[in-house]
């Protein structure tokens, strides 16, 4: 074949190492040999040039927790906005059931005044939890 060295090219072997670990039994300069030991050195500082860092995010960390039934009074929970074990305050608010019971009393004919009695009972109104330390709205209890 064309461009490529015959079989025997390759006989050629590099030199055979010795037991001191030298190729061709000579001595180099900086390896230790038998009975010699190493000059004592003074130890060397290394310095370490400070690189700038790149800010990396961090995945931010999300509380999943179990939803609790909210109900008309005062439910001890945790605040998912100051993470504070809490009772909640309440607070009242008109809502769907309120006014569609106004409604009906109104329809059957106690539109004299009585009709605005759900508005006055507490049982029919909407309730609203807030954490008493940071005022956040936990959740609310709608009657519809």
């Amino acid at each position: 074949m064309a461009g490529y060295p015959k079989q025997g090219a390759y006989s050629d072997l590099p030199p055979a190492y010795t037991d001191d670990g030298f190729a061709g039994g000579s001595s180099q300069v900086g390896f230790k040999t038998e009975g010699q030991l190493p000059e004592p050195t003074a130890p060397t500082q290394v310095f370490i040039q400070a690189q700038s860092q790149i800010p990396v995010a961090q995945p931010s960390v999300v509380y999943v927790g179990v939803p609790i039934r909210l109900g008309d009074h005062p439910t001890q929970t945790v605040c998912p906005n100051c993470r504070a074990n809490v009772s909640t305050n309440i607070k009242y608010e008109t809502g769907l059931i309120t006014w569609l019971i106004a409604g009906a009393l109104c329809f059957f004919g106690l539109g004299c005044g009585c009709c605005l009695i759900p508005f006055c009972v507490d049982s029919c109104k909407d309730v609203e939890h807030f954490c008493p330390n940071c005022r956040y709205m936990i959740g609310r209890n709608r009657k519809l």
